[in-house]
This record gives structure tokens, C-alpha cells and sequence, in this order.
């Protein structure tokens, strides 16, 4: 029975399979049309429940950043028919915008923030899309859309590099257009670009007043750029052409006229520092020049001398026993001042002219010092109202100075140092041989009076008619130096102001003196002085 049964059932099994898979008719043609509808639709719904990462209008695109490099995956289809993405460079750059993993004709388009198009990529089929493009900084918009119904995934891989930027153009790019530094006396630098792929040359222009050595070097490159020297007509005269990022240099013995160097770039870009040189050339030696000497303190001479022509410097002889150049001055120099000489004395000098052609020297000078000051002033009387701490005095006049002298920024304070020792200097010129009209202009509290050097000079050694300075405290404080002892220690006077002079009534007052041994340790109104500062002649 059941030999009968099975080739039956088979017989129905392969009926059933020809009527379902076989039958090509036109109802199971539209089963597969619509199971591949199916298909597509299915795919375009995973990838909305996914999210959309591309805007699909400019004003829905998706914002991905500022300067950024950055990769997505996304899908455009019939159902999403546009990916819009914004970013923005805050710097000019070059920008590459590359599609891939494509299954269809999917195009692509780079816009400015005017939504004009810049740039497009329409490759047939399922090929890759690119885009590369250099850009100012601003805002732009890549849109990714199928072409036709095609639909498909892909990968936008948008690279991001700034472009360094260049410095600015300062010489021109001709002879007609080129920088013009001027007359050439001494050394000048110059900073600029130059770049094969825009600004190749710069021209920089210069005249010489007379005969002069030219020396023009070329240095911090980084890549290979040249440089020519041409006469006043453009013709080249000297050049320099070492390789890479070498340096360049030229030097010519000139005649006067006008000359220009040309700075070429011969690979790449790359800055430069350009140095131009010129020292005149000389026949004859400076002229003589006539000095005065003048004796300004009892161990100090002053002299006065008229500009030669032609110099370069000048120096500057003292006869002690056998000539001794004091300094060497630079051109254009006609004074200077000898210190440390002997009191009561009669001393030499002679300034020479000089220049690479020869040494002119002056006639000798001479004149005698006086005798030296007095070994103290302790003996002279305050005048407290002498012009000295009243009408002459800079700080009485500007306010700082007790009330009775008609000052106000000090309140019932009894007393002010910088008042008293500018008003002491000043009362006691005429023994000291100070001149006090240096101190006219003097401001400041006592702690910054060494930084006033155009005044004063600081030294380690006190001297009668000094001011001793200490740097303690919020204002610091001076007084003015009465007497040096044979011991070592000195006499002082003093006055000194305080905020609060009722909380602290032992640092008020107006006037006083006292004598501090070398080494002395303690507050201001013990300790041996910071330092002293001699008015300068």
C-alpha cells in the first residue's frame, strides 16, 4: 500500500513547486516587483529611524564645525533626496571633500555662504566623488544628492588644512615699483615673502651719497630664494645664488648714486631677513676740532669741542706723567667730562678726530681745578626759608613738604625726606660745588631716586654733599651727607614724613642729624645706607 502512496505525494509536491517558483507569468513578475519595492523601502526606513545627519535644505544643514576634519555615513535616496553640511574655516585653507562606498550615482557640490556653487563632482555610476579647493575663511555648505533614483550609503570624508599665512608684500615686484629705503648710512634690515607660486620678486632701492663699502646679507630662508645687486639702469653687478635654505651675501665698493637689490624666490615660499650695509669710504682725515675746558667741581673738567667733518669717532687724552686715553666716543660727540681729578690742579688734554683715513688731533687744552670743599657742611645753617626749600624746591612746590610751608599732600606730617635733602643740595651748592640746577625736574619717592641716572650717579663710597639712600619700605628714604668721619662713619641730615604720624610719632619729624658707622644693621634709622648717589656735574 504504501509503494502506491509515496510516488503520489511526490507527484503533488513537484506540481506545487512549479506552480510557485516556475510560473513565469505576469502575477508572479509583479510579486517581484514588489518585494524589491519592499526592499527599498525598508532600507530607506532603517536609515530615517536612524536619523538624518544631512540637512536636506541650506537652512536645515547639519553644522559639523569649525576647522574640523570629519567623517560621516549617511544615505540619499528617492525618500531623503538631499544631505546638506555647514562648516566653517576660520583661516584661509585647503579643503578636500571625498564621497566613497557608493552603490549608485551619488553627486556632489561644495557652496560658498551665498549658496553660489563653487565646486562639483558628477562621476557616472558608483565611482568615488572629490572635491578639492583652496579657501578664504568664511562659511560653506557640501550637499550630497542621488542622481536620478538611484539611491545609496556613503562615506564624506572632509579634510581640513590651513594655509600658513604670508607676511605682507612691503617691496615692490619691479624696478619702477620698488621699495625705497632712502640715503644708505650705516646698516638697515629689512623683513619680508617671497613665493614662486605668487609674489617672485621684491626690489628694494637705495642711494649713496658718496663712495661707500656695500655689504648686503640674506638670511632666514627656508627655502631657496637669490638675490642680485643692480646698478641705478637695472643692470645686475653682483649676485648671490647659494643653494636651498643657505644664506646669500654680496659686497661692493660703490660709487654715489642709486642702486637696488633683487631678492628672487627660486623654490617655494619662504620669508627673509635682508641686511644692508654701507660705510663710507674716506681720503682725507677729519678736520681739527677747537676745545674748551672748563673745571666744573674741584675734581671734575668739562669739555666742549666743535663737530669735525668726516669722523667716526672721537677720543679723548689726559696728560698724567705720560698720555692716557680716557674713552672713545662715537661721531658727532662734542663733550665729556673727566672725573676723579687732583683738586688745585692743573690738567691736559687733547681730543683727537678720527676716521679710516687718518687721526687729527686738537691743540693742547688745559686748565687748572679748584681747591676741594669742605670737609663738612654741618656748619651751615638751615635757612628753612631760603628759595632752597621753598620757591627753588620741586617737591615744596608740587606739595610735599610739611603744611607751614605752604604744602598740602602731606596733612599735619612734620616732615619729608626727598623736600629736605632736594632743599639741602641746593642750599649748599656753593660749598659743595654741586650743580643743583641738575635737579630741577626731580620727582619721585626716595626709593626710585637711583633709577634717576640723567641726575644722579650711584656709588658704594660717601662723599660730602651725597645723598645717602636706603631702599626699605613702601616710599624708602634719603638724607643728605654732612660729614665724612676718618673712621668711616658719616653724618647725616634728615627729615621724614609718616601717613599716621600720630601712631608712629618717632619717624616724624622735620629736622635732625646723626652718625651711622660703616656696616650698621637695623630699620632705615640705623642701618649703614643702601647706597649714595652723587649729583652729576
Amino acid at each position: 500500500m504504501f509503494s502506491h502512496v509515496v510516488p503520489f505525494f511526490q507527484t503533488i509536491f513537484a506540481l506545487i513547486y512549479r506552480l510557485l517558483f516556475q510560473n513565469e507569468s505576469p502575477r508572479s513578475q509583479q510579486r517581484e516587483d514588489n518585494r524589491a519595492s519592499l526592499s527599498l523601502e525598508t532600507l530607506e526606513r532603517r536609515q530615517l529611524m536612524a536619523g538624518d545627519l544631512g540637512g536636506n535644505t541650506f537652512n536645515q544643514a547639519n553644522d559639523i564645525g569649525t576647522d574640523r576634519d570629519r567623517t560621516i555615513q549617511e544615505y540619499v535616496g528617492p525618500r531623503d533626496t538631499n544631505d546638506f553640511y555647514k562648516f566653517t574655516l576660520t583661516r584661509r585653507s585647503t579643503v578636500d571633500a571625498a564621497m566613497s562606498g557608493l552603490g549608485a550615482d551619488i553627486d556632489l557640490e561644495l557652496y560658498n555662504a551665498n549658496r553660489s556653487r563653487l565646486a562639483w563632482s558628477t562621476n557616472g555610476g558608483a565611482r568615488n566623488e572629490s572635491i578639492s579647493r583652496t579657501l578664504d575663511a568664511g562659511t560653506y555648505f557640501v550637499r550630497a544628492y542621488p542622481y536620478g533614483a538611484a539611491s545609496s550609503n556613503y562615506t564624506l570624508d572632509l579634510a581640513i588644512e590651513a594655509i600658513a599665512a604670508v607676511a605682507p608684500d612691503h617691496a615692490g615686484n619691479s624696478l619702477a615699483a620698488a621699495r625705497n629705503i632712502g640715503t644708505l648710512r650705516g646698516a638697515v634690515t629689512l623683513n619680508d615673502f617671497v613665493s614662486t607660486s605668487g609674489d617672485r620678486d621684491d626690489y628694494v632701492r637705495f642711494t649713496l651719497a658718496q663712495t661707500s663699502d656695500v655689504a648686503i646679507t640674506m638670511t632666514g630662508m627656508t627655502n631657496d630664494a637669490d638675490m642680485q645687486l643692480l646698478n641705478g639702469s637695472g643692470t645686475t653687478i653682483a649676485s648671490s645664488g647659494n643653494w636651498g635654505s643657505n644664506n646669500e651675501s654680496m659686497s661692493r665698493q660703490l660709487a654715489a648714486g642709486t642702486y637696488f637689490v633683487r631678492v628672487t624666490a627660486y623654490q617655494g615660499s619662504t620669508n627673509y631677513s635682508l641686511r644692508l650695509q654701507a660705510d663710507a669710504v674716506v681720503s682725507t682725515p677729519p678736520s681739527k676740532v677747537a676745545v674748551q675746558a672748563t673745571a666744573t667741581a674741584s675734581n671734575a673738567v668739562r669739555l666742549n669741542w666743535n663737530d669735525a667733518a668726516n669722523e667716526t669717532e672721537y677720543r679723548v687724552w689726559y696728560w698724567n706723567n705720560g698720555w692716557q686715553k680716557l674713552d672713545t666716543l662715537g661721531a658727532n660727540t662734542t663733550s665729556y667730562t673727566a672725573t676723579g681729578l687732583a683738586a688745585n690742579a692743573r690738567h691736559h688734554f687733547v681730543i683727537q678726530s678720527v676716521n679710516a683715513a687718518g687721526i687729527t688731533n686738537s691743540e693742547l687744552t688745559s686748565t687748572v681745578t679748584p681747591a676741594a670743599v669742605a670737609q663738612s657742611t654741618l656748619a651751615i645753617p638751615v635757612n628753612w626759608w631760603g628759595g632752597a626749600y621753598t620757591t627753588d624746591n620741586g617737591f615744596r612746590n608740587r606739595g610735599y613738604a610739611p603744611a607751614r610751608f605752604g604744602a598740602t599732600y602731606l596733612g599735619t606730617s612734620a616732615g619729608n625726606c626727598t623736600w629736605y635733602v632736594e632743599g639741602r643740595i641746593r642750599q649748599t651748592a656753593n660749598v659743595t660745588g654741586i650743580n643743583a640746577s641738575r635737579l630741577n625736574g626731580l620727582t619721585g619717592n626716595a626709593n626710585v631716586w637711583e633709577a634717576r641716572t640723567s641726575i644722579f650717579q650711584a656709588t658704594s663710597t660717601p662723599q660730602v654733599g651725597a645723598v645717602a639712600q636706603w631702599d626699605v619700605g613702601g616710599y624708602g628714604h634719603v638724607a643728605f651727607v654732612e660729614r665724612v668721619n676718618a673712621n668711616g662713619s658719616i653724618e647725616i641730615s634728615e627729615s621724614s614724613y609718616v601717613p599716621n604720624p600720630q601712631s608712629n610719632p618717632g619717624a616724624n619729624f622735620e629736622y635732625r642729624t646723626r652718625t651711622i658707622r660703616p656696616g650698621a644693621t637695623g630699620g632705615v634709622f640705623a642701618a649703614w645706607p643702601t647706597r649714595f648717589l652723587v649729583v652729576r656735574a
